[in-house]
Parts: C-alpha cells; structure tokens; sequence
C-alpha cells in the first residue's frame, strides 16, 4: 500500500480559489452536482460494445420530436460524451420524458428533476439533470494539481454534527495502528467565505528494510473542527480541490482535528 506520507503537501489555499466564484450566498442555495454530475447513465448498461461506444462518444440521434424544455437537456447528454472518431452507429432517442433522478451533490444524494432518455434497444434510460444556473453549479476545472491519497476527493465523503462544526471525513487508507503498513490519521482545516479546504495528514511508522505492504484500503475516519458552521460554503479537498459529498447528522467518534482557521 502507498503510504499518504510520501505524496507532496496538500495546497488548501489554491483549494479555495477554485471556488472563488461559488456563490455562497444566494437563496436558494445551488446544487453542485458531483458523482456522474448531471448526466446518469442507463442503469442497466448496454447490450453490445457498440451500444456502449456510442454512448460513451454522445453520438445520438432523435427518433422522435423533443418535448418543450427538452432540448438543453439533450444537449447536455450529447456534450456528455467525447469523441473518439470510432466508426459506430448513433443511438436513437425513442422518448424523452420529465421526471426525478436521483443524483450526487455536494450535500450528499439528492431527488431531483429530470429528463429521461429512452435510447432504442437500452433497457434503461438516461437521465439528465433539468436545472439550469443560477439553480445548479458546476464543479470548477480541478486540474487534479495533487496526487491520489488520503484527502483525495474522488473517494471522500464527509458526515456534519450537529452544531455544524464537525465534521467526520471517511477516505480510504491504512490499517490503524503504529506498526509497518499502518497509520493513524489527524485532520485540519482552512476556510474562507466560499469553501472549507480539509486535509487529512498520516501519522506512520517507517517502514523496515525489506518489508512490503499489501495493497488494499481500508474505510477510515478523521474528524475536522471548524470555528465556524459549515453552513452553506463548499467542502473540498485540499488534495485536489473537489468538493466532497457532505450529509447532516451527527459525526461518528474519531480521532480529533486540528483548528480550523474559519
């Protein structure tokens, strides 16, 4: 296993400029999709390699007429893929119908509207988010600047005590302890007006010559106090500047943060 220890220091600071533009006080507060984003795939997957492609390179075409409020929708879905010049038939949009989805957000799982894709010969439809700024907010350009670890927010998500000022973070990362191929984890924090940078530091022992450490990970648990509630500023990882998914409740027993600046 890789040990956290040995990836570069985390930036919180550059962290919270991507997120200079979030607009943390409006009413009501947007969505800020993650996961999948604003487009959920079929399901159910699809039948032939072919079928898969063509999703995957947003090469569709309509079979019948769009509905009235549907046609960002399917651009989005068309802008969803990328193009790799393979030499595959379009899908056929078959229907389009609004409905509810249930997507990823930056406060965890959210029922939301959304136009559904019915695409001939695909058991599932695809779904897409039908919210448009200034209701939905799109994770910024991230860049990934930091290297995958502890603190790294593909895999994060995060639960909120009660008084809004903890914060329980579960990433993938060692076994607990202090012998070779462990590790013990702190967390801090660094906020502004806009966003909350968190960074998840291991405490490990050497490791001894000749020594070598399966590869695996475990679900592990830091907690982060702030000065302040979260409220309605972003969590990120200071990492990679991702949002994490952050849902209300009260924060599991773990191993105490350092202050946060905010």
């Amino acid at each position: 296993m890789r040990s956290p220890a040995s990836d570069a220091a985390p930036d919180p600071h550059r962290a919270l400029g991507l997120w200079r533009s979030f607009p943390v006080g409006a009413s009501p507060r947007p969505i800020v999709p993650l996961g999948e984003g604003v487009v959920l795939d079929p399901a159910t997957g699809f039948h032939t390699g072919a079928q898969k492609q063509a999703y995957l390179e947003g090469r569709f075409s309509l079979g019948t007429a769009l509905p009235p409020g549907a046609e960002s929708a399917y651009r989005r879905l068309r802008a969803n893929g990328h193009d790799q010049h393979d030499n595959v038939r379009p899908l056929i949009v078959i229907a389009a119908n609004p409905g509810t989805a249930t997507f990823v957000t930056d406060r965890g799982k959210m029922r939301l509207p959304a136009w559904t894709f019915s695409l001939r010969g695909v058991d599932a439809p695809a779904s897409v988010l039908a919210l448009d700024p200034p209701a939905v907010f799109r994770e910024p350009a991230l860049h990934r600047f930091g290297p995958p670890g502890s603190g790294n927010s593909i895999l994060d998500s995060a639960r909120l005590g009660a008084s809004g000022r903890s914060i329980a973070i579960r990433f993938i990362g060692a076994p607990a302890g202090t012998g070779p191929c462990e590790a013990n984890y702190r967390a801090s924090a660094v906020g502004d007006r806009r966003a909350v940078a968190f960074t998840i530091t291991a405490i490990v022992t050497p490791y001894p010559t000749g020594v070598w450490c399966a590869v695996g990970g475990y679900l592990r648990t830091a907690v982060v106090r702030l000065a302040h509630p979260l409220g309605a500023r972003v969590l990120v990882s200071a990492t990679d500047g991702g949002a994490v998914p952050v849902t209300p409740g009260r924060a599991r027993a773990g191993r105490a943060g350092e202050p946060a600046s905010r």
